[in-house]
């Protein structure tokens, strides 16, 4: 999170739908806003939401009415990558629904602006790609959309983390000519955002007699710098240097280095931490994550990172104030 003093957010509402451990609303309020409203599905997301802001959002999307969530002025949140079935070109019966759903609630309420978020993919629905499938979407609700995939590492976070990002303004509000934020130099990297040695559990570690440092460990780099494999070198068992950025956190994978990808740390191997992880999400030590490490890990890897919705809520408010719509 980056430090942005403004009085464009003071009366700002969002309503965060699939918001995940809350980077959308952690954002917002960091800025000045007031969120309104929060929806997760995933029980181990809500219960992390509630420690961290005090509210436990809905547990189950296609349960609300659209009519009865606040108005708010920025609807905000990811929407599920697994709502498309690409052999099928069809959307899911179970994550599908909360798709739709979420464009239920954008139609009922017709929020100032949209900023959706999720993975992208050059895999197809009904031949048109998310993009389209998404801005589809968006258009019918009554919508100016803008479209672009953002990468982390572009906005100060030393994660290489690339994401879809749909920004849409209510047509009726004029708002032209819309820019996502320019990216800002990287000062950190991942040996910024590690814990002490001492303090790391010796689980972490991976001890392979066969690696071999084929890098350079002291090379800088605003991109993860590879070092070596151990193993078959599958996305689990790759090494990378501290000196870049971290390869993209997730939610699912396996090997030894799993969820983080392995990093050469004096002389020694292993995975990254979750206060590591959580770092590289955007995340504040003071984020509460009180749950197994197994769910720790997958919930950042399911999360989005902080700093990037901010700068793009700023821009998305700036636009906003230009045609005095806030």
């Amino acid at each position: 999170m980056f430090q942005y003093k403004s009085t464009l957010f003071l009366n700002i509402k969002i309503a965060d739908v699939n918001c995940g451990i809350g980077s959308f609303s952690m954002a917002a309020q960091a800025l000045g806003a007031k969120c309104v409203f929060a929806c997760e599905d995933n029980k181990f997301a809500g219960k992390v939401y509630q420690d961290n802001f005090g509210v436990a959002p809905v547990s189950d999307i296609q349960s609300v009415d659209p009519e009865e969530i606040p108005d708010h002025d920025i609807l905000t949140g990811t929407l599920p990558y697994d709502s498309f079935d690409f052999r099928s070109g069809e959307l899911k019966a179970g994550n599908g629904g909360v798709y739709s759903k979420i464009f239920d609630i954008i139609h009922a309420k017709q929020p100032k602006a949209i900023l959706l978020e999720i993975v992208n993919s050059p895999a197809k629905v009904h031949g048109e790609t998310i993009t389209n499938t998404v801005e589809k979407s968006v258009k019918k609700c009554g919508y100016k959309v803008y479209a672009s995939e953002l990468n982390a590492s572009d906005y100060g976070v030393p994660q290489q983390r690339k994401r879809l990002y749909i920004v849409a303004f209510r047509k009726d509000l004029g708002v032209k000519n819309f820019r996502f934020p320019k990216p800002v130099a990287l000062q950190k990297y991942v040996k910024d955002i590690l814990e002490p040695e001492e303090n790391i559990d010796e689980k972490k570690y991976v001890y392979d007699p066969g690696f071999v440092c084929k890098g350079n460990p002291n090379y800088y780099s605003n991109s993860p710098v590879k070092l070596g494999i151990i193993g078959k070198g599958g996305q689990g068992e790759r090494v990378y240097s501290i000196n870049g950025t971290a390869i993209t956190v997730t939610a699912k994978s396996g090997g030894k280095f799993r969820n983080t990808g392995g990093y050469y740390i004096d002389g020694k191997l292993r995975r990254l931490t979750v206060r590591e992880c959580a770092r590289l999400m955007g995340f504040p030590d003071s984020f509460r994550l009180n749950c197994s490490e197994t769910q720790a890990y997958k919930l950042l890897g399911n999360s989005v990172v902080v700093d990037v919705i901010e700068y793009i809520l700023i821009s998305m408010a700036e636009a906003l104030k230009k045609v005095d719509a806030i």
